[in-house]
C-alpha cells in the first residue's frame, strides 16, 4: 500500500504511471520507470505474509536518499512536475509490503494521488491480490508480477471484474477556493473516501431516515457564520467533505424538496463524520 506523502522532515503515513522520458529524466504518470524503480521484493513467503504477526519494514528511507529518488522523476518535491497539483503525489511502493516488497529506493515511486490510476485504485488492487494469496488462488511470485508488469493490466482482470470491487471514484472539485470530494456509492468507494478523509475538515453523510438508505444528488451551500458564501455543489454521492478552514460555519443541504441546515464547528479544525437524514 502507499506509504508516505512526502517532503522534507515531514512524514505523512497514507494510503501509476505510462513511462516518459524528457530530457533524459523519469517522468511518470501512472506507471512507474522501470529503470528507476523495478520493484523489489523480501525473501518471505504467502505463509509469511499472510500471518497475523508479520511485520514488514516501514522505515523511512533517508531524506537525501528521498530527494534522489524524486530528482530520478524529474521532481523537485511531491507537489512539483506532473505531481503539481491539489493532491499531489505520495510515495507508493511498487510492489506492497503486505506481499513482500521490500522497503528500499528500488521499490518506490512518487504516485499521483489523484487522476484515472490513482493511488487509491492501486491500493485496492494491492488488497485483493492479498486476499487472493492467502485464499492460495495466485501465489506470492504471481502477485508481485501482477504489480511490476503492469498494475492496470493486473486491476482491470482482478477487480474491475469483481462483483462488489467496482468503484465509482469519487468527484473532486474546487469551488470558491474550495476543495471538495463527494461520492461514496459502494462499499470500496467508501473505502476510498474514509483513506483521504484526514485531507478534509467538514465530512458530511446523507441517509433517509427510514431504513437509513444513502441519497445522493444532495445540493450543498457553505455560509461563514455572517452569511458570506463560502463553497456550494451538488454531491456525486451520499458523502460530502470539504477543505475549510478553521471555523464555525452554517451548512444548508436540500434533498427531495426538503432543506436542512447544519452548524459545523471546525475551531479546533477536524470534525468527524456527521449525517444528516431526510424523511422519506
Amino acid at each position: 500500500m502507499s506509504v508516505w506523502t512526502q517532503r522534507p522532515g515531514f512524514r505523512d503515513w497514507a494510503a501509476g504511471a505510462a513511462v516518459l522520458l524528457l530530457a533524459g529524466t523519469a517522468q511518470a504518470v501512472e506507471v512507474p520507470d522501470p529503470a528507476v524503480t523495478p520493484g523489489e521484493a523480501l525473501p518471505v513467503t504467502s505463509v509469511d505474509v499472510c500471518s497475523l504477526g508479520y511485520q514488514p519494514d516501514t522505515s523511512e528511507p533517508s531524506v537525501p536518499k528521498l530527494l534522489n529518488l524524486y530528482k530520478a522523476y524529474g521532481l523537485a518535491y511531491f507537489h512539483d512536475g506532473y505531481c503539481n497539483n491539489l493532491d499531489g503525489c505520495q510515495l507508493d511502493h511498487l510492489i506492497s509490503l503486505n506481499l513482500g516488497g521490500a522497503n528500499t529506493l528500488g521499490n518506490l515511486w512518487p504516485q499521483p494521488v489523484t487522476g484515472e490510476w490513482n493511488a487509491a485504485k492501486k491500493d485496492r488492487l494491492e488488497q485483493r491480490l492479498h486476499q487472493m494469496v492467502c485464499n492460495g488462488e495466485l501465489t506470492i511470485t504471481e502477485a508481485q508480477l501482477a504489480l511490476t508488469s503492469d498494475w492496470r493490466v493486473a486491476y482491470r482482470q482482478y477487480v474491475a471484474t469483481l462483483p462488489g470491487w467496482q468503484v465509482v471514484d469519487p468527484k473532486r472539485q474546487e469551488v470558491d477556493g474550495v476543495a471538495i470530494l463527494s461520492g461514496g456509492v459502494g462499499e470500496a468507494a467508501r473505502a476510498v473516501m474514509n483513506a483521504e478523509a484526514p485531507g478534509y475538515s467538514l465530512r458530511l453523510g446523507f441517509a433517509l431516515a427510514n431504513g437509513g438508505n444513502f441519497v445522493s444528488q444532495v445540493r450543498v451551500r457553505i455560509q461563514d457564520m455572517a452569511g458570506r458564501p463560502v463553497a456550494h455543489a451538488t454531491t456525486a454521492g451520499p458523502w460530502f467533505f470539504a477543505r475549510l478552514a478553521p471555523g464555525r460555519y452554517t451548512v444548508t443541504a436540500e434533498h427531495g424538496g426538503q432543506s436542512q441546515t447544519y452548524t459545523a464547528d471546525l475551531t479546533q479544525g477536524q470534525a468527524g463524520l456527521h449525517y444528516l437524514f431526510w424523511n422519506s
